[in-house]
């Protein structure tokens, strides 16, 4: 039979000739009458596809695995992007201070407003990086059971990533920076930054800490995965 007497003449067809169409031949035929408006011929031709039963593995498991990956290829461009942020900004106000110093009449007003804002920037980075780490770790570790390098230390650059963020994190100075900072954010007297302002203006607590921040983060991202998990079981 033609496939145009088959299009004139769909309703005529016998179920067992629709039944042998091949899934390229069915589907063109289905896009047709689709874009036909032929409703009757759409309905007609998906309700004599061939039926199969499939074996699957169990969709809780893999959708679980599917989440895990999105929220860990998540979880490293995270870190990775605001490691670089933090090094480009550091290494920005280490030259102008050097630049600024070499210069017989020293750093006017105004350069030391900016360098201040730029130190604010820095620590703020630092913060958020801090604050990242510690969520995540204590997500792989609480939620899925491993250890933070388990989880994300496989993906691309994923252990070189890691270990230049621990190694960054290493430095009580910077934590101790980083605390004071936060610490005057919270008070209200630091000057508003998109490094980590938006999580501690809402806090309303004076010296609030770093690991207190990694927690909240730590719920939101559980939220996430119970979130996952329900629209699975659903």
């Amino acid at each position: 039979m033609t496939k145009r007497r088959l299009e004139n003449e769909i309703d005529e067809v016998s179920k067992e000739v629709l039944g042998d169409l091949s899934p390229d031949e069915r589907l063109q035929l289905v896009l047709e009458a689709q874009a036909a408006g032929n409703d009757r011929w759409v309905e007609r031709l998906v309700g004599t596809c061939p039926r199969y039963h499939y074996r699957a593995t169990d969709r809780a498991f893999t959708e679980r695995g599917r989440l895990a990956l999105l929220l860990g290829r998540h979880a490293l461009y995270d870190l990775h992007t605001t490691l670089l942020h933090y090094e480009l900004v550091k290494q920005q106000q280490r030259f102008t201070t050097i630049v600024g110093i070499s210069r017989d009449e020293g750093l006017s007003d105004a350069a030391r407003d900016r360098a201040a804002e730029r130190a604010d920037h820095v620590n703020g980075l630092f913060a958020d990086l801090y604050m990242q780490w510690h969520a995540y770790q204590q997500f792989a570790e609480a939620v899925l059971g491993v250890d933070l390098e388990t989880w994300i230390g496989r993906h691309d650059e994923g252990a070189l990533v890691l270990d230049a963020v621990e190694d960054t994190l290493d430095d009580s100075l910077a934590v101790e920076f980083a605390e004071d900072w936060l610490s005057d954010e919270s008070d209200g007297t630091g000057d508003e930054d998109d490094a980590g302002s938006a999580e501690t203006a809402d806090s309303g607590e004076s010296g609030v800490a770093p690991d207190e921040l990694a927690e909240l983060r730590f719920e939101g991202l559980q939220a996430m995965w119970r979130e996952g998990i329900a629209e699975i079981t659903g």
